[in-house]
This record gives structure tokens, C-alpha cells and sequence, in this order.
């Protein structure tokens, strides 16, 4: 036989790309920091609390002021807008990686759907 025929390029399952797993899991991933967002917020400003108010203790303590305050003077400390460690920059990133992965998915899937004829091929 002169010429065998290369097999026809047909189309996998999408399972058999890493880039269509990577683009899932940055999903998946960035659904369920947006289901935990107010949660962890609220338990992060809490701690980042606690870590203000020790502070503010040794701080005094370093001062030489008493850290303890009399009964009815605790102030109005209220919590900062900002939390110290956000969960934003990790969204981002996983977004980031979603657009990466989903753009390299899309085009080794539709490299596969039309292959172009490699140079120096007969017909």
C-alpha cells in the first residue's frame, strides 16, 4: 500500500481534556466562595477583633497604662470596613484561571473539530 489513510479526527469526550477539569474546578471553586463570602466574613472581622484588641493590650501594657478600663468605659469600638485578609484576592484569581482554562479549552477543542493539513502531507 502506497498512502495509508490517517484516521478521521473526531472529537472526544470533553473529559479527555486537563483544560476542561481545570476550568470546572475554577467554577466549582468560585461558586463556593461566593457561598461562604458572608460567613467568612463575619467570623474573620470577629477574629481580626480579637487580634486588634490584644494589641491594643499590649500596647498599653508596653505604655505602662492599665489594660483593663473601668466598668462602663469600653468605648464604641466598631469593626473596621476592611477586613485584614479578604477572600477577594482569591476569587480573583480563580477567575483569573477560569477565563485562562476556558479560553485553552475552547481552542484545543476546536483545533481538534478542524485540523489543519500538515505541510508536505500527499493526497
Amino acid at each position: 500500500m502506497s498512502g495509508s489513510v490517517p484516521p478521521p479526527h473526531t472529537k472526544g469526550p470533553l473529559t479527555d481534556s486537563p483544560w476542561f477539569w481545570v476550568t470546572l474546578f475554577c467554577a466549582a471553586g468560585m461558586m463556593f466562595l461566593l457561598a461562604i463570602w458572608p460567613q467568612y466574613a463575619a467570623r474573620q472581622r470577629r477574629l481580626e477583633m480579637q487580634y486588634r484588641a490584644r494589641q491594643e493590650i499590649v500596647r498599653r501594657q508596653a505604655a505602662g497604662e492599665s489594660a483593663a478600663r473601668e466598668p462602663g468605659a469600653e468605648g464604641d469600638a466598631r469593626p473596621p470596613a476592611e477586613l485584614i485578609i479578604p477572600i477577594w484576592p482569591l476569587w480573583l484569581l480563580l477567575a483569573a484561571l477560569l477565563a485562562v482554562s476556558a479560553t485553552l479549552f475552547w481552542r484545543s477543542r476546536r483545533r481538534i473539530a478542524n485540523p489543519q493539513p500538515t505541510r508536505g502531507a500527499r493526497t
